[in-house]
């Protein structure tokens, strides 16, 4: 006779006991639930601003490029006169190939040719960079920075 045969046998209540401890609970599933919904709770908002602050930049860098191309066109086409620069607007700087093609602000929308433009001062320095989509607000950056505008340039 074997050893086996002369071992008790198993009580039905043990086996089944068992099989259930080779899953997870409900109650441990539902912590995991929980924990994932509290990572997302703080992770989504996060993201959100991050991609907000990368079309905000985006659109200041499209500011930044209006006004260099600015310059350059008031150098070639005006010689050089600042003081009576006055307003370039985009549609001149796509007429004249400064910029090319559609322009387009962060957030992917067209860029009002007429309405956006570079401003100078009278002294030749710049006044504004206003940016204006075909379906949206406006968005007026300058040197400095303002209640009502956005600093153009920043400083690292």
């Amino acid at each position: 006779m074997s050893l086996q045969a002369l071992a008790p046998k198993a009580h039905p209540v043990v086996v089944d006991r068992r099989r259930r401890d080779a899953g997870f609970t409900l109650l441990e599933l539902l912590a995991v639930v929980v924990i994932l919904g509290i990572i997302a709770a703080i992770a989504i908002p996060l993201i959100g601003g991050i991609i907000n602050n990368a079309k905000e930049d985006a659109t200041r860098g499209v500011a930044i490029s209006m006004y260099e191309a600015a310059k350059m066109y008031v150098v070639s086409e005006k010689g050089g006169d600042f003081k009576n620069a006055g307003t370039v607007s985009l549609d001149e700087l796509i007429q004249q190939n400064y910029i090319q093609g559609k322009v387009k602000d962060g957030y992917g929308n067209e860029l009002d040719t007429k309405e956006s433009k570079v401003e100078f001062e009278e002294n030749g320095q710049l006044k504004s960079v206003i940016i204006k989509p075909k379906d949206g607000d406006s968005k007026t950056y300058t040197p400095e920075g303002t209640n009502n505008t956005i600093k153009l340039f920043t400083k690292n």
